[in-house]
């Protein structure tokens, strides 16, 4: 994350796609995945904002535009 490398792995948009599944079962099961909701939702800005196709670590470029913040390597 700190070295900006987001080259896919497993794209964010797949993993999206996984977890709008998880929490329809969470919706259907009536239980609370609370940490599952809020990782949905960032997957979901970062397919909104158009990053679905970096790897899952760029989920750091969501929490950068909510903090208004860039993340870089600690010396």
């Amino acid at each position: 994350m700190v070295n900006r490398d987001f080259e896919p792995g497993f794209r964010g948009s797949l993993h999206y796609k996984d977890l709008r599944i998880a929490v329809a079962m969470e919706q259907e099961y009536e239980v609370a995945l609370a940490v599952t909701a809020l990782v949905h939702e960032m997957f979901e800005r970062m397919e909104l904002s158009g990053r679905g196709d970096l790897d899952h670590t760029g989920l750091v470029t969501v929490i950068e535009d909510m903090s208004q913040i860039r993340v870089k390597r600690f010396e």
